[in-house]
């Protein structure tokens, strides 16, 4: 009788040892809105545009033209140029882990301003870290938000400009 008792003890003592250490990525200051000489027409037929060109990184779930909103995600793995998740790592007697899955939004808001045309884009993401027990019975989540490195906004607002 004592013996089940003994093996549920370490199991779950061998399980309760998987820790996550986790170092937040750096601030950035980041460019993200611009206003342009362009009218309104032009600016929304190049942010569509860039979007079409970047549909690997980011698709679009909805856009109104008459708003100037434009909201894309991706679920796939995210370039970590794109996104900066920090530094994660799990420690104590894990069998799998940590197994990193990541989402990425990115919004767009395109406003009229007479003959000028204002552009903002707003890029984040968060990720989820998993890993599992020494028997692969318990798992452990942790989700943080990872931060923008700049290279989508940048490569936005360049071909906005028509770079």
């Amino acid at each position: 009788m004592r013996t089940p008792l003994v093996v549920v003890a370490l199991f779950l003592l061998a399980s309760c040892g998987t820790r996550f250490h986790y170092t937040p990525p750096a601030a950035r200051v980041l460019t993200r809105t611009v206003v342009y000489e362009l009218d309104y027409d032009a600016v929304w037929l190049r942010a569509n545009r860039w979007f079409a060109a970047h549909s690997v990184d980011v698709q679009i779930d909805a856009a109104d033209k008459a708003s100037g909103w434009i909201a894309a995600s991706n679920l796939a793995e995210v370039s970590p140029d794109v996104l900066d998740i920090g530094k994660i790592t799990a420690t104590g007697p894990i069998a799998k882990g940590p197994i990193i899955e990541q989402l990425l939004v990115v919004d767009v808001l395109i406003r009229g301003l007479g003959d000028q045309t204002e552009a903002t884009i707003n890029v984040a993401g968060y990720f989820d870290a998993k890993a599992w027990s020494s028997l692969g019975l318990m798992s452990f989540t942790i989700r943080r938000a990872g931060r923008s490195t700049g290279a989508l906004e940048q490569s936005f607002h360049s071909s906005l400009a028509g770079q």
